[in-house]
């Protein structure tokens, strides 16, 4: 999951936005060397950042935060 999100991210295509909003609180972390400490979580906000070109309010850490899930979530409907 985390290597898709950052594949759909360096896409910049909005075609999938809706898959990575889809269970976007997923707070599991990776034990993959190249993404070790990232969680699902933070890879799909951090794709959605770079698919939308627009910084959330507060920032993007490995922690489940609602206001940036909120943020894109409120971006993928305009």
């Amino acid at each position: 999951m985390i290597e898709g999100a950052y594949l759909a991210g360096e896409t910049g295509d909005k075609k999938f936005v809706p898959y990575l909003l889809k269970d976007a609180n997923n707070p599991r972390m990776s034990t993959d060397l190249h993404y070790k400490g990232i969680s699902v979580y933070e890879s799909k906000m951090g794709a959605l950042r770079k698919i939308y070109g627009k910084e959330p309010p507060v920032p993007i850490t490995s922690d489940v935060d609602s206001t940036v899930i909120k943020f894109y979530t409120n971006l993928s409907k305009r």
